[in-house]
């Protein structure tokens, strides 16, 4: 048995696997977060190359017009050169004059855009320099990102080809069964909310199993069961299981544990045969029809959301049919009551959220009397109860009991 602090420490890391692990698709996780890193560091290369040939460009059109006013320089010092004036002439000085103060300030200006010139071309470089820099810094980062994104891959590979997921539905199932236990010994509120959250967890991986073999090729059909009045759980349909096989902790959940017989042998698919006690369920409810004490073999089930197999003991008291739909594995189970058997009346039990429980209890009791109950939760305020037929009148209402266990 688990201490309270224990269980919930090993409920919390269930929940986390399960979020972490069997909810989410770890390889296209890894996928997205290496391609996210790789796609970050090309923008950012884009954007910054791009300020790179901004500035480039500016600067070749600064040295470009450099080289217009050194070329224009060049060729007034050379008209002065040749045109020196006759110094006995005032008016040819005077225009001598004028072009010398012309060409030194043509001079002054090729000096000043020299300067910027220079110190256009020192920018450009302190920018490819912080480019060249920050790419480097950057490439390190992406490369550590990805490096992050497979180490985690490769531990969620490595944690399943040890069998992971089969071990987080053992510990899920187990942590179920010592809930039931410590429930039905002390009726603790604590024992009840680890049952809540349980249930939870049991249906979220039992949905993902459904999940997986819906998109397998080939694969085995995973169906909805209710055990007794409330148990929910999942089964393989298997036709070459003689007996319908149930699992230790849904037996403990259901409180049967003191009514397993002799340890028999059962013939599984492909000619197996395997060993285990008998057990007689009370009742198995697949697709609204159910079937009552019921031969089951109560065997341990290692698959991910699965708590065992739907076998003849139940699917021979009905006509049933597999379903293709693509692919080589079976798709759907279509169930109905054998020829010449009568289909058993449906009746809606309507309550409110507070009543649910007490629900399911009357939807038993309609079941064992040969009705097809359905729970209908939101149709009746607070927590009344209502059963009715499907638009008749409705018929006797149940009472709801004032005390007693709602697990």
């Amino acid at each position: 048995m688990f201490g309270i602090a224990e269980a919930d420490r090993r409920l919390a890391d269930a929940e986390r696997l399960i979020e972490e692990r069997c909810l989410r698709d770890p390889a296209a996780e890894a996928e997205r977060a290496m391609a996210a890193a790789a796609e970050e560091l090309r923008q950012w290369v884009a954007e910054s190359e791009a300020r790179i040939e901004t500035a480039r460009r500016a600067m070749d059109a600064g040295v470009a017009s450099l080289r217009e006013w050194e070329n224009a320089l060049e060729a007034a010092h050379a008209r002065l050169r040749t045109s020196a004036p006759d110094t006995r002439d005032a008016s040819a000085v005077a225009a001598y004059n004028r072009s010398v103060a012309d060409f030194n300030a043509r001079a002054t200006r090729q000096r000043e855009l020299a300067a910027t010139c220079r110190a256009s071309l020192d920018a450009f470089n302190r920018l490819v320099g912080a480019h060249n820099k920050e790419l480097e810094e950057r490439q390190l980062r992406t490369s550590q990102a990805q490096q992050a994104a497979r180490r985690k891959y490769e531990e969620y590979r490595a944690w399943h080809n040890a069998h992971g997921a089969e071990s987080l539905w053992r510990q899920v199932n187990a942590l179920y069964a010592e809930a039931w236990r410590e429930w039905r010994d002390k009726a603790a509120p604590a024992a009840y909310g680890r049952l809540e959250r349980l249930r939870g967890a049991r249906r979220t991986l039992g949905r993902r199993a459904m999940e997986r073999q819906e998109g397998a090729e080939v694969g085995v059909l995973v169906v909805p069961v209710r055990l007794g009045e409330t148990e929910e759980c999942c089964l393989v349909v298997d036709t070459g299981a003689s007996l319908v096989t149930v699992s230790p902790e849904l037996v403990e959940a259901l409180g049967l544990t003191g009514r397993t017989g002799e340890v028999i042998e059962v013939c599984l698919a492909g000619g197996l045969r395997t060993r285990g006690p008998r057990l007689t369920l009370p009742a198995i409810t697949v697709q609204g029809l159910q079937a009552r004490d019921v031969d089951a073999v109560v065997l341990r089930e290692s698959t991910p959301g699965v708590d065992g197999l739907l076998g003849m003991s139940f699917l021979g008291r009905f006509d049933f049919e597999l379903a293709a739909a693509g692919g080589t594995g079976p798709r759907g189970l279509l169930l109905r009551p054998k020829r010449g058997t009568a289909a058993p009346q449906e009746v809606v039990v309507e309550c409110g959220a507070e009543a649910e429980w007490w629900a399911t209890v009357v939807a038993g009791a309609l079941a064992a009397k040969g009705y097809r109950p359905v729970v209908s939760v939101g149709g009746a305020a607070g927590a009344s109860i209502r059963v009715a037929r499907p638009a008749v009148n409705p018929i006797e209402p149940a009472a709801m009991p004032s005390t007693g266990k709602q697990p």
